[in-house]
Parts: C-alpha cells; structure tokens; sequence
C-alpha cells in the first residue's frame, strides 16, 4: 500500500470514527455533514470526496460491521466442524459485537442502507 492511499484510508477512519461519535451523541437527523468536518479535522469539500452524504456515511459505518460479522462467520465455519457448534460460536460473538455496537446498530437499522440490511452478510449464510 503507497504512503497516498494509507492517508486515505486513515482519513476515511478519521472521518467514520466522527460522524459515529457525533451520531451517537447528537442523533443522526440532527448531525450536519460541517460538524463531522470539523470533528474529522477536514474540510467540508474533502469529507465530501469521501462520503456524498450523512446516508452513505452511516453505509459505511454499516460496512464496517458487517465485515467484522463476516470474518466471524468465516472464522466460525472454519473453526467448528459441525454447523450447530459453528452457529452456537458465531451467535455469541455476534451477541457480543452487537452489544459493543448498539447505538451504531440502532442507527443503521433506523437509517442505514436504504433498507437494504446486510447483503454480504446475507449471501456468507446463503453460500
């Protein structure tokens, strides 16, 4: 990875780490793309190159979970021979991310990926 596109991904980090915190604490409808800007440390134009909105913002966010998820469901099919044990595993750390997460949860299920659930998700069960 070149020292460009580490800059990139530490500011996109940067930029969700703010808008979850502020969504937390403010709620989403009342969060503006400014003052997770500000709270990013970027200007308004840059967190736009990042995220055209508050909706793609919380994706992201939902992106970012449900790749956590993933890597559990891979860990777990790999790890437990028989699906019951597999599914036992998975649905604890499941329960203890959720846990860990549920205010972000909360809001993606509120407003996140315009109904959409967790298509990735979805199909690591379906395949």
């Amino acid at each position: 990875m070149t020292l460009r596109e580490s800059k990139r991904e530490a500011t996109a980090r940067d930029i969700k780490a703010a808008a979850r915190r502020l969504f937390l604490e403010q709620g989403f409808e009342k969060t503006t793309m400014d003052q997770v800007a500000a709270a990013a440390g970027v200007s308004r134009a840059s967190l736009f190159n990042y995220f055209p909105g508050k909706s793609a913002l919380l994706d992201g966010l939902g992106a970012d979970l449900e790749s956590r998820l993933l890597q559990a469901v891979d860990h777990y099919r790999s790890k437990y021979p028989h699906p019951q044990e597999a599914l036992e595993q998975l649905f604890t750390h499941a329960g203890r991310v959720l846990e860990q997460t549920a205010g972000v949860t909360r809001l993606l299920f509120m407003h996140g990926s315009d109904g959409r659930g967790f298509p990735r998700l979805l199909d690591a069960f379906a395949g």
